[in-house]
């Protein structure tokens, strides 16, 4: 065999231990929908970003890899650019951020099941964990029910606190849910010692609605229950957005 057989078998050997990129659709969220009902799968969204290309490059290095894609054959793969009528509707379903390099992972019915927002990774074993872990639960969505409920408005105070700790788990888009949480409280109920907290913690917009019953809050009282908090958290809250451009004309229920 001459040295250029040689090379040309190496190139192809690398190519085949490696694995080729997992084949991303270019369909729309309905159409997904519909294949997935059809072949009982998950649907897997990668949503790409209108303004890092870099993050985006990453990600389609993560998605590459054997095992990957031997995974990915249980799966509905699709790629959904900034620019497409579909990112707006995804991102608004699922409170999303736009224009954010993110990977969305719905079963057949279009309930969430897991996701990695707001980032993305060359590691392929991030995506696979991410794709096994739909996978195993997709029969029991874990937003499904919450979801249900909060839509049907049969819901309290105590049950929106446990909805809005579980969307902010996964990350989700909060402050119109939050916005609404402080709507159903009285003064003195959301100047109370555990109130606030959620609300500091949760809080996301400064002049938000919810930002703004923080700051009726004595500044002490304000310091007490920020510095409770550990470190992490507290960097986290201070780095929040500037603003959310949203004007309210009241701020509590009564």
């Amino acid at each position: 065999m001459n040295v250029s057989k040689c090379i040309i078998f190496l190139i192809s050997l690398l190519i085949s231990l490696s694995g080729r990129c997992v084949d991303l659709l270019d369909i729309s969220h309905h159409e997904a929908i519909k294949r997935a009902k059809k072949e009982n799968k998950v649907v897997f969204f990668q949503l790409y970003s209108g303004e890092c290309g870099q993050c985006d490059e990453v990600a389609k290095r993560g998605l590459s890899g054997k095992a990957l894609d031997e995974l990915f054959e249980q799966v509905i793969a699709v790629g959904i650019e900034p620019t497409s009528s579909d990112a707006e509707f995804i991102t608004n379903k699922y409170r999303l951020k736009p224009e954010a390099s993110s990977s969305l992972i719905i079963d057949k019915e279009g309930n969430f099941i897991s996701a990695m927002l707001y980032r993305t990774t060359s590691n392929s074993d991030d995506y696979f964990k991410l794709v096994a872990l739909a996978l195993k639960r997709k029969s029991n969505p874990p937003l499904k029910q919450m979801e249900v409920k909060y839509a049907k408005g049969d819901f309290d105070a105590i049950f929106m606190e446990s909805f809005i700790e579980e969307l902010s788990k996964y990350k989700f888009e909060t402050e119109p849910i939050l916005d609404e949480y402080v709507g159903k409280l009285t003064v003195t109920q959301a100047m109370s010692t555990e109130k606030l907290l959620f609300l500091i913690k949760h809080s996301s917009i400064i002049e938000s609605r919810v930002d703004r019953v923080i700051k009726l809050c004595p500044q002490d009282v304000f310091d007490s229950i920020f510095l409770s908090l550990d470190y992490p958290e507290r960097v986290r809250i201070n780095s929040r957005p500037l603003s959310s451009g949203i004007i309210f004309d009241y701020v509590f229920s009564g």
